[in-house]
């Protein structure tokens, strides 16, 4: 999947970002290799080039808007982020010890967490990016996992957090990444296709009994 500036479709979002070297991987293959890998991070942004979204660290400064974003999903009937209602520094502790391979829980593997901000400065998405996988991860789970808060979905965020990521997935090494999915999971489907996911792969989730999709 290559990473050259264009629209995102459906998303009415431009991505920008470098051209990519040489050796770049082959258009429509689910590749990380099509981000230079001392890229800058990029931006998402409208077409005149007001930034709409951007991928941030987690970081205490943006404490009250995860804190509004984690209400909106709690308000939804998700209780996903109540450690970041709760306990805001222990969420941004538990973060940092999950880039730690040595302080990762037995069974669990090392990875990141990026936020996805909108140009009010508002938290829209979070994105998860695995270092590596096991067996059972490379079934289900993958090395990528995002989710758009409820009242931020069907603009777009969902397909700008997965382009965003796969550059910081380059930068950390993987040529290609695993994603996975529920297969009526519609929405999720379309953001994998539309950022080059090719399908390899269905199985039946053991944790749901649902049939998932596979993507590299």
């Amino acid at each position: 999947m290559r990473s050259a500036s264009g629209t995102l479709p459906g998303a009415g979002l431009t991505a920008v970002s470098p051209q990519p070297t040489s050796g770049a991987g082959t258009t429509g293959t689910f590749a990380t290799t099509a981000a230079p890998l001392a890229a800058e991070r990029q931006d998402v942004g409208q077409a005149e080039g007001t930034a709409v979204a951007k991928l941030q660290d987690p970081s205490n400064d943006k404490r009250e808007a995860f804190q509004r974003m984690a209400q909106d999903w709690l308000d939804h009937g998700n209780d996903r982020y109540r450690l970041a209602l709760e306990d805001f520094d222990a969420y941004l502790a538990r973060v940092d010890r999950f880039r730690d391979a040595a302080q990762v829980p037995v069974g669990w593997v090392p990875g990141t967490e990026f936020w996805l901000d909108d140009d009010a400065g508002e938290i829209v998405a979070c994105v998860r990016l695995r270092f590596w996988l096991t067996p059972s991860l490379e079934v289900e789970g993958g090395h990528i996992g995002y989710d758009v808060r409820p009242s931020s979905r069907g603009r777009g965020f969902g397909t700008a957090a997965l382009s965003l990521v796969l550059p910081e997935a380059r930068r950390r090494g993987l040529e290609r990444v695993r994603v996975s999915v529920d297969s009526d999971n519609l929405p999720s489907i379309k953001i994998i296709e539309r950022n080059g996911g090719v399908l390899s792969g269905q199985a039946i989730s053991e944790r749901t009994g649902k049939p998932i999709r596979q993507y590299w």
